[in-house]
């Protein structure tokens, strides 16, 4: 997130030719669902921080996204259940539902689980390592093209 956490390797004075970054980069998680019908529900995006800020969201975020912070920029099992609660809302006239996710221990906490079980959707963790097609489709190019602009936007401006 923080370009001036990048480095350039060169000659000083020279056009950047390769651009690096350290261990300390900052992370924002976005959590994106697309449906099998085509549509998606907009995501929850989570920033290192302690509070959030109105900056972050702009006049062009998507009408219903969620925002979140905490000290490392990670889904904890808190952020994913009130996410998962708005989730519900969005898509009670769709039950039964198949929620598939990875198997990170955020997504499966007993109080999600039990709600998922209550309101009839089927929590599949730990498959989507055969079934990613946001991170083929979607944010593998994200961050191609996101990392080419800011390699980009360094070269021109020295950083």
């Amino acid at each position: 997130m923080d370009p001036t956490k990048f480095k350039t390797i060169g000659e000083k004075g020279q056009k950047a030719i390769r651009v690096t970054c350290g261990a300390n980069r900052e992370n924002v998680t976005v959590l994106a669902v697309n449906c099998a019908d085509g549509t998606a529900i907009d995501p929850l995006i989570v920033f290192k921080d302690k509070n959030p800020h109105s900056t972050w969201y702009g006049d062009k975020a998507l009408r219903k996204t969620s925002f979140a912070v905490n000290d490392n920029g990670w889904v904890t099992t808190t952020v994913f259940h009130a996410w998962f609660v708005k989730f519900l809302a969005e898509t009670t006239s769709v039950c039964p539902l198949i929620l598939l996710l990875d198997g990170h221990t955020t997504h499966t906490s007993i109080k999600t689980t039990e709600l998922a079980r209550k309101e009839n959707v089927s929590i599949s963790a730990h498959c989507t390592d055969l079934l990613q097609p946001l991170d083929v489709s979607c944010f593998a190019p994200l961050k191609y093209y996101y990392e080419k602009a800011l390699v980009q936007h360094i070269q021109q401006t020295g950083g």
